[in-house]
């Protein structure tokens, strides 16, 4: 049993203010409650369909039937599930699946990680999150930081401050939220920048003291409350 405000969100999650057009390419737009929803001409999806309690890929409700030519005010489409929007924060998700373990030891170890969950930085920021294997790699190289500060400014590096997915054309420079320390004064913060490189399905990123980019895995698009997950094959500094 649902109570009037929770009806309201149900039925306006399902809602969408601009023209929505699927097609055989991935499209992720805002519903009317400003929640990323993904959409193909086959199946829609938010963060509460795509992730399951482990952090497991569900199948997406699809899209059975389109109705447009019954509605004079608008689109209509017939799906065979709700759309449910992300169930998860950074902190929740990353705790939950275990791929993004080591990533989640060195939040902790850096204080950003507590009780209360993972302190994020930004507005609806996109984090690139190193697999297990490429952290360990650099662990076992001496390059992790061993100060907390330090920790924090690394952990920061993989947090851009805008959002991204793996449909979009890309090449551009990118503000992170970790703060430039040599070019920050105390009456103006720097952020370390990052550099984004994709075409449709293709998404790659660099950090400044990377020689090459570094891949998207098909762990990409991970819908969460507060922002964006992708995982990538290397660790930015």
């Amino acid at each position: 049993i649902l109570a009037p405000i929770d009806l309201f969100d149900l039925i306006f999650n399902h809602l969408f203010v601009e023209s929505v057009t699927p097609s055989s390419q991935e499209q992720f737009l805002v519903n009317a409650p400003a929640k990323y929803v993904g959409i193909t001409e086959d199946s829609i999806w938010s963060g509460g369909n795509i992730i399951g309690r482990l952090g497991s890929r569900t199948v997406s409700p699809e899209v059975l039937e389109d109705l447009s030519g019954s509605a004079d005010n608008g689109k209509v489409y017939v799906i065979d599930d709700l759309i449910i929007p992300p169930k998860y924060t950074f902190g929740e998700l990353i705790a939950e699946d275990t791929t993004f373990s080591r990533f989640k030891d060195i939040c902790e170890d850096a204080g950003l990680y507590t009780e209360s969950g993972l302190q994020v930085f930004g507005e609806f920021p996109t984090a690139f999150i190193p697999t297990n294997s490429a952290l360990s790699q650099y662990i076992s190289q001496g390059k992790l930081p061993s100060s907390e500060s330090e920790l924090q400014s690394f952990v920061k590096y993989f947090f851009i401050n805008r959002t991204v997915f793996t449909n979009e054309t890309v090449s551009e420079t990118v503000e992170t939220v970790s703060k430039d320390v040599q070019q920050s004064t105390v009456f103006e913060i720097v952020y370390r920048n990052a550099e984004l490189d994709g075409t449709y399905g293709s998404l790659r990123i660099k950090g400044l003291g990377n020689d090459t980019f570094f891949d998207v895995t098909d762990k990409r698009n991970i819908i969460c409350n507060d922002g964006i997950i992708h995982q990538i094959n290397g660790v930015l500094y």
